[in-house]
């Protein structure tokens, strides 16, 4: 019976983590950092405690690495499939500063955005 509700618990954290992407996306609520998770919430019909917890339970992260990850996803992408410069690769993922984007790249997939650039444009 335990195992019942945590499934559902778990199902229902995942629905939100897709919707709260969605909605990221649609919006590009990712280049606003100034956003919290306040106005997250409002634009979820929720409050921020029900969002930050549901979106912990379906995906491990919390709020601020889940947008990350969002950018992070954008990333990859640009560098992937398109020669933008470098510049407006940051400004399209909602990054201002340099050194943030590169820190943040690094750490999800362990090399710079040069470097990933240079796998997928040398085939």
């Amino acid at each position: 019976m335990e195992l019942k509700k945590y499934d559902e618990e778990r199902m229902e954290a995942v629905a939100v983590c897709r919707k709260f992407r969605k909605l990221c996306l649609q919006q590009k609520l990712y280049m606003n950092d100034r956003i919290g998770r306040s106005e997250y919430a409002r634009l979820m019909d929720t409050n921020h405690v029900y969002l930050c917890r549901k979106i912990k339970i379906g995906s491990g992260l919390s709020l601020n690495k889940f947008i990350r990850a969002i950018r992070m996803t954008i990333a990859f992408k640009l560098l992937s499939t398109t020669n933008y410069n470098m510049t407006t690769v940051l400004a399209k993922c909602g990054y201002t500063d340099k050194s943030s984007f590169y820190r943040a790249f690094n750490e999800r997939f362990h090399c710079s955005p040069n470097e990933l650039r240079k796998r997928y444009f040398a085939n």
